[in-house]
């Protein structure tokens, strides 16, 4: 039996490591069910599971892709390709927001 701490925890969807309040996104892929945080995603799956991430959006590579897109056709265009399954003419959408948000508020 797991204990209150922990059933808590998958209760909320939180982070299974002892201590930590972070939202699980990355869990055994089979399962689909989120686990881990980022920060805490073991380094050695236990009993042979293929760790992966769960939550968000994921890369639309037609032949399938488990991870977070953030190539877009331009930097007005949504996220939809990760960095391996990006056209070459790409460009990272998700870094190009954040530097313009952080050059508006700097001006201000």
């Amino acid at each position: 039996n797991a204990t209150p701490a922990v059933n808590l925890a998958i209760r909320r969807k939180l982070c299974m490591h002892q201590g930590c309040s972070k939202r699980a996104t990355h869990g055994d892929i089979s399962a689909n069910k989120p686990l881990f945080c980022t920060l805490h995603v073991p380094a050695q799956p236990p009993h042979n599971a293929t760790i992966g991430f769960l939550v968000g959006k994921r890369c639309q590579y037609p032949e399938g892709c488990r991870k977070r897109p953030a190539y877009g056709a331009s930097a007005r265009h949504p996220p939809t390709r990760c960095y391996l399954h990006r056209p070459a003419t790409w460009v990272n959408t998700v870094r190009s927001r954040v530097i313009r948000r952080h050059s508006v508020s700097r001006s201000a």
